[in-house]
């Protein structure tokens, strides 16, 4: 063998959306010459599908399981993610780099016990337990984000066996922001909101943000709202704003989102945990201020009053007020948008972390490529 033998295990790939559907695929792109990957994913359409694409094996088998209850879940995950795992093993020896979310990241994490396989451990958000986290034959956890970092040491696990990185927006997005960038805000139109992610009101409060964009609009009138993506509470979030200018998209490919975006006034992040989520990082791009609340790691990304504003959690009447200070307010936008620009400067690159990781996984491979 004179490369790694990788099999990236992630629920979220695309054509699924998602942080880390972007994130995996990215960092398998700029790998793929170097690392022999295979990555497994997914069912497409309710179908297992298998193929070779753009020289990266997928093995779309995974069955969708995010809202059943936990028994099936683990009646379904776990004995479909032990069977390609199995049958990728019998194929010849690879690391594990795995997604900690929820059971489909424990199956593998149990998997990787069980058989004595090395686990890289993706860590990119807040909602697992310590003892799914800590499950697994783990060589390395990477952290995204140094909220992220923190919870995991404060499960006992030591820091120096992490890696630390930011959220980072894809190279990809250079291009589109390029291209999309002089479109300007919409010149005496309504002030656009806008929200990006699952529309799932326990993780990403999006029934807050309605709530708290219908007093401002009550007491502005001159405010939209532009919901993004897709999700279990969607029925519900549509009935709930009724009456008032929002608007549903529905899931959008990556260029017709940056370019929604680049029109977009101010973006909206009302959620109950987050880890460093990456759609801030995006707006600040395409020079969009964020409204966001207080928790987890988003504090590490929007500095409250320079690239945007803090609302504490679940508070209506502060989400109420931010939006119509910064609805009003067009240069203080402008200001902070700017701000977010500069923001991004100080992050690292993909190609630092890309190398980052492939030097783990050429050190748990055993090789010394140059």
């Amino acid at each position: 063998m004179d490369r790694p033998r990788v099999v990236v295990f992630t629920p979220l790939y695309p054509p699924r959306k998602g942080g880390s559907a972007t994130y995996f695929y990215t960092l398998v792109s700029l790998l793929k010459d170097r690392v022999d990957f295979t990555v497994v994913t997914l069912e497409t359409e309710g179908e297992p599908t298998e193929e070779e694409k753009g020289g990266v094996r997928m093995i779309r088998c995974l069955p969708e399981r995010f809202s059943t209850g936990a028994a099936r879940r683990y009646r379904d995950v776990v004995p479909k993610a032990f069977s390609v795992l199995d049958r990728l093993r019998k194929e010849g020896g690879y690391i594990l780099h795995a997604h900690s979310n929820g059971i489909y990241g424990y199956s593998a994490s149990l998997f990787s016990s069980l058989h004595n396989i090395p686990l890289i451990k993706e860590v990119q958000d807040t909602s697992d337990r310590g003892f799914v986290l800590k499950a697994g034959n783990v060589k390395r956890w990477i952290a995204v984000g140094d909220f992220v970092r923190d919870r995991l040491i404060s499960f006992g696990i030591s820091p120096e066996r992490m890696i630390t990185f930011p959220s980072m927006n894809p190279p990809e997005l250079e291009i589109l922001a390029r291209k999309y960038s002089a479109q300007r805000r919409n010149g005496g139109g309504p002030v656009r909101i806008l929200f990006v992610g699952w529309l799932v009101n326990r993780i990403k409060g999006v029934d807050v943000l309605i709530k708290g964009f219908e007093k401002a609009y009550r007491g502005r009138q001159n405010l939209e709202l532009v919901i993004v993506g897709d999700g279990p509470d969607r029925e519900e979030l549509v009935e709930i704003s009724k009456g008032l200018p929002v608007r549903f998209t529905g899931e959008l490919e990556y260029p017709d989102l940056i370019e929604l975006m680049a029109g977009s006034d101010i973006l909206a992040l009302t959620s109950h945990e987050e880890a460093n989520p990456r759609v801030i990082l995006e707006a600040y791009r395409m020079s969009v201020p964020v409204i966001a609340t207080r928790v987890g790691g988003v504090p590490e990304e929007v500095k409250d009053g320079v690239t945007g504003l803090l609302v504490p959690d679940g508070d209506v009447d502060a989400l109420s007020r931010a939006i119509m200070e910064l609805a009003s307010d067009e240069e203080a936008r402008k200001r902070m948008g700017m701000m977010g620009r500069e923001f991004l400067k100080g992050l690292p690159s993909w190609e630092e972390l890309s190398e980052t990781i492939l030097g783990l996984y050429l050190e748990y491979s055993g090789l010394d490529i140059p």
